[in-house]
């Protein structure tokens, strides 16, 4: 097996793994719309309609390491504080908040869709997932006119293009994360930059 192929096969099945899961119900019974037709679930409707970047908060129960900490059994991340904020004892799990895109690959694909020859990748993507990747390169070959090694190019720049948008929570700059205003830094900037010859 060429290297080619084995970028190919290990992109691909990452592709494939990471396809975002779609509803398994599409209508929900005795619910009918206005035109009296069974309505949409909830979960196919937000699918279906909801933009690509939509993203959702969770919040994970997390077991408690106690790193960094003098003294475990009062830990200041688990600690159950009392009205004055003293720490009483350690809890041994504390909740993490996490934001996560719900839908990523679809994310990633609108995001290829949208860059210089996107449609093109989308659509061998689409061919190769479906069809595999040695016969969506036949495909390939045939309908676009391409040799073997041309069309095998083809397909790997597409999937590390993917690869390449494909997030899994959004990254935010350090003044989204900032918890509260104050914690923001918020000096004047100067009105020119500084060099060695004038301050």
């Amino acid at each position: 097996m060429s290297n080619i192929d084995r970028n190919i096969k290990e992109l691909l099945d990452w592709y494939i793994e990471k396809q975002d899961p779609v509803p398994l119900q599409l209508h929900t019974s005795r619910v009918f719309a206005s035109d009296g037709r069974p309505d949409w679930t909830p979960a196919f409707k937000e699918y279906l309609f909801w933009r690509p970047d939509a993203i959702e908060y969770r919040q994970d129960k997390v077991v408690c390491t106690h790193d960094n900490q003098k003294d475990p059994n009062k830990c200041d991340v688990c600690g159950i504080r009392n009205d004055a904020g003293e720490i009483l004892a350690s809890s041994g799990s504390y909740r993490r908040a996490s934001v996560r895109y719900k839908h990523p690959m679809r994310r990633a694909l609108v995001k290829l869709a949208g860059s210089e020859r996107g449609v093109l990748f989308a659509g061998v993507l689409m061919l190769c997932s479906r069809d595999g990747a040695s016969l969506g390169i036949r495909r390939m070959q045939e309908e676009l006119v391409l040799s073997e090694e041309k069309a095998k190019q083809l397909l790997l720049m597409a999937l590390v293009r993917v690869a390449r948008y494909y997030r899994n929570e959004p990254q935010y700059g350090a003044l989204a994360l900032a918890q509260t205003r104050e914690m923001r830094h918020n000096y004047r900037r100067p009105s020119r930059l500084a060099t060695p010859d004038r301050s």
